[in-house]
């Protein structure tokens, strides 16, 4: 995540909406020259069957009275001069997003995710296995903030994506945002190969250009499998307000793995952002591929 030329914003009208606007301010901070497009999905479930001109025309009007609703919440956070896009569609709400994020060659989408307000916990997880761009998840509590970022560390190809990105946030602020490398490792022996996973850091690290960034290495060591909890147990405990990770799902076929840490920590409380960080699909193709057995799928 060098570099955010389109980002696409999810909005559904709930009180989260605020939280996702502030956080759409913030990035548009850091990256000005990024295009911004805002999105709300009517699933066809909610609109009326019949057809009659006169239940079409009440629909048509609920939809101008949305748009208005959304166009005064987007204006109170980037003002009327600001240039984005604003799009209502109807239908699926994963098709209609993933759709969307193809065709404008999204780089980063922005959604909620919900924990104690009403709503859908299922997208947020269909997007992780199967979206093409980088995704940034805002819970319901977040304050929306960037200073102190912890990056999921396993020393993977898909780490090294995490840190870049972290570190491309960094060098905007280099003296507000610190970063923390935290590797978990899964076993019983709570003195874990010390020396190995410390030269193991101290390989992936240099391979990055750190300038004056500083990057704090923590290893932790636990006997449960499942490593979400501690990492998100580490976060609220160092009041850190965003998460980096990278995903391995890049396909519909290969989104198909379940469990994963990633969605394990949007299932779970974590209160920070959660910033999945995922391989470009830069091949046309790739693309046309990945959309048609996402339909087939649904």
């Amino acid at each position: 995540m060098k570099d955010i030329k389109n980002i696409l914003v999810g909005l559904d009208l709930s009180m989260l909406d605020q939280t996702i606007l502030k956080c759409s301010a913030l990035l548009k901070r850091y990256y000005p020259k990024m295009n911004i497009s805002f999105t709300h999905i009517i699933p066809d479930s909610v609109l009326p069957e019949m057809d009659i001109p006169e239940i079409k025309a009440i629909s048509r009007q609920q939809l101008e009275v949305i748009k208005e609703e959304l166009k005064e919440e987007i204006e109170s956070y980037f003002g009327e001069d600001e240039n984005y896009k604003l799009s209502i569609k109807t239908g699926n709400p994963f098709l209609q997003i993933i759709d969307q994020a193809v065709n404008q060659d999204t780089d980063l989408l922005l959604m909620g995710k919900k924990h104690d307000l009403r709503g859908s916990g299922i997208l947020p997880q269909e997007l992780i296995r199967f979206s093409p761009t980088h995704l940034l998840f805002v819970p319901e509590k977040s304050h929306c903030e960037m200073s102190e970022i912890i990056v999921c560390n396993d020393f993977s190809e898909y780490s090294a994506m995490a840190m870049e990105s972290a570190l491309a946030l960094a060098r905007k602020d280099p003296e507000e945002i610190s970063i923390t490398s935290l590797h978990v490792s899964h076993t019983h022996d709570d003195e874990y190969a010390t020396q190995e996973v410390i030269e193991k850091y101290n390989k992936f690290i240099e391979r990055f250009d750190l300038e004056n960034i500083h990057v704090n290495p923590k290893f932790l060591t636990t006997k449960n499998p499942n490593i979400a909890p501690v990492i998100t147990r580490f976060v609220h405990q160092r009041k850190a307000n965003m998460v980096i990770t990278g995903s391995r799902g890049l396909s519909a076929h290969e989104g198909q793995i379940l469990g994963s840490l990633t969605e394990r920590l949007v299932r779970g409380s974590l209160r920070a952002l959660l910033l999945v960080i995922k391989k470009p699909l830069t091949d046309p193709g790739l693309k046309d591929e990945m959309m048609k057995e996402l339909y087939d799928l649904k």
